[in-house]
């Protein structure tokens, strides 16, 4: 059996070593380091260059342990020329429906429910975000409270709306802007024309609508009032 332990010797490292019976122990050869500091020469520097690690070195670790291993920032971006390519495909089958289809049960339910409308809000909002910029309100409302006397202030100026305009979310965002004001507009006009049990004729009204918003409006609004003056020279004659 092997003899009992008598005592541990501590070599320069503070490591200890087991010593047995009958072994000769050496006294360690302390290595003299180097000071890190061309000026760490007074008593004491070395020991407290030893104790607190080099400043980049602190830096460096706490660099390292900032991000955790397999976490990794993701941010998701939508493409500008796919929003402008959905926003129309959406927008096909509803209008197709108010041309092909204007007397169906069905399109009347669709068109009554707003909820279909849901999907082109969601992705304004999202292409909306994507070209937000720190200056959108300087630049869409121009002026200062300081300047009260120089003339009108936050009027928006066509300069800063185009400014604003002219980057390819900013772009996209605008044209789904403008699709569900046109989608809008001719949902207005179909439902109007369906309470009036269709004597008014919609479809050229609706086919502008779709490109030309405001047109189809105009067209709805000269239809109806021929529409109307017609119906009342017909009761008037019979």
């Amino acid at each position: 059996p092997s003899p009992p332990l008598l005592f541990h010797a501590v070599n320069y490292q503070q490591h200890a070593i087991p010593v047995r019976e009958g072994m000769m122990v050496s006294a360690p050869q302390t290595r003299q380091e180097p000071p890190l500091h061309a000026h760490a020469t007074a008593p004491g520097t070395l020991q407290r260059a030893f104790a607190s690690p080099p400043r980049s070195l602190k830096v460096g670790r706490h660099a390292a342990t900032t991000r955790k291993p397999g976490h990794s920032a993701v941010k998701f971006t939508l493409d500008p020329e796919l929003a402008f390519l959905l926003s129309n495909l959406l927008a096909t089958p509803f209008f197709g429906l108010l041309i092909l289809k204007p007397g169906w049960k069905r399109t009347y339910q669709i068109m009554k429910n707003n909820w279909f409308l849901v999907p082109f809000s969601i992705l304004y909002g999202v292409l909306f975000k994507q070209s937000w910029r720190p200056d959108f309100f300087e630049k869409l409302l121009p002026g200062s409270l300081d300047k009260w006397d120089e003339g009108v202030q936050f009027v928006p100026q066509l300069s800063g709306v185009m400014e604003l305009l002219s980057g390819p979310s900013s772009s996209a965002s605008a044209w789904v802007h403008l699709l569900l004001i046109n989608i809008f507009v001719a949902r207005q006009i179909y439902l109007e024309t369906y309470e009036m049990s269709g004597r008014v004729p919609i479809k050229h009204s609706i086919l502008l609508s779709w490109i030309f918003g405001p047109l189809g409006l105009l067209s709805h609004m000269i239809t109806k009032a021929i529409a109307e003056m017609w119906t009342r020279n017909k009761q008037s004659i019979a």
